[in-house]
């Protein structure tokens, strides 16, 4: 069995080789993964590959105006979206033609303090002739005749009534990397992840917004729970630059190995037992006490 983001958009690929146009311009990026890595096996076309969405949007205008047909553009999602707008702009004007595909977010996933989200829904707003969205989880195997029709619907429209560009943007559920797996392997997945005993689970002892509005009994009550531990590990995540210092200061005064997350402010200092996520010294760990301090935390192995 196959990923389905991949089943997906495979078959959304096949459909363009109908179009013949066998260029794509490619900003690299995670969420959009999927779409990437079909859009390079399904054909043989000429990809355009940059990190800069600015200047890919521009060179995809070019494109457009020189061979008078769509250039395709994929991004992945957040503020990527944003750089390609001053080329949108100048292809709303010139009456050129871009279709945009782009990655997002699961409704799930927005509004809840995830990192690098933003909102995507027209986001180009009057710049655009027509805008689509879809989630990759709703259609499966009984709607995909929709998918096509929405395809061939978005690439005509770049050319009536007037010339101009189309924006599909493609909600992408976890996991977004090629997954083949059989029933077994699943049903043995489900068993490791989901009911196997020896997996620790930890229980919430305490929970505070503002780690320095503690009264005394509180101060007192959290000693006790750091004496009580004799493995404890503390994870720090973002945090505001206010409270730096005074995090640091604890760091040193509690003996627990420290693991600082990818989107942490903190900086490594002597004195204090930094561990990494990738190290086998993590992996091997397992702490009966976890202070988790910060923002959300970026890092997906925890």
């Amino acid at each position: 069995m196959i990923n389905f983001n991949y089943f997906f958009f495979n078959l959304f690929f096949k459909e363009f080789l109908k179009f013949n146009n066998n260029k794509f311009f490619i900003s690299l990026g995670y969420r959009a993964a999927p779409i990437i890595i079909s859009a390079i096996l399904v054909g043989k076309r000429k990809n355009i590959f940059s990190y800069d969405e600015r200047s890919l949007g521009f060179f995809a205008l070019g494109n457009s105006k020189i061979k008078n047909i769509p250039s395709i553009i994929i991004v992945t999602s957040g503020t990527a979206l944003a750089n390609l707008f001053p080329s949108i702009i100048e292809a709303y004007y010139s009456f050129s033609k871009l279709l945009i595909l782009s990655s997002d977010r699961v409704i799930q996933k927005k509004d809840c303090g995830e990192n690098q989200t933003i909102d995507q829904t027209k986001i180009y707003g009057i710049y655009i002739k027509k805008y689509f969205d879809l989630n990759v989880e709703n259609f499966y195997f009984y709607n995909l005749k929709y998918l096509i029709s929405t395809l061939r619907y978005a690439y005509q429209y770049c050319f009536t009534p007037i010339q101009g560009s189309v924006h599909l943007n493609f909600y992408i559920s976890e996991p977004l990397y090629p997954v083949y797996y059989n029933n077994s392997f699943f049903d043995k997945y489900c068993d490791n992840y989901f009911f196997n005993k020896k997996i620790k689970k930890y229980k919430i002892l305490y929970e505070r917004s503002n780690f320095f509005l503690f009264s005394n009994n509180e101060y007192l009550y959290l000693i006790e729970i750091l004496k009580k531990s004799k493995f404890g590990l503390i994870i720090v995540s973002k945090m505001t630059d206010s409270f730096k210092e005074k995090i640091q200061d604890f760091l040193k005064f509690v003996s627990f190995p420290v693991l600082i997350d990818l989107s942490s402010n903190i900086n490594y200092f002597n004195d204090v037992n930094f561990i990494n996520v990738f190290s086998l010294k993590f992996k091997s760990f397992c702490p009966d006490l976890i202070i988790f301090i910060g923002e959300k935390n970026l890092e997906k192995n925890l």
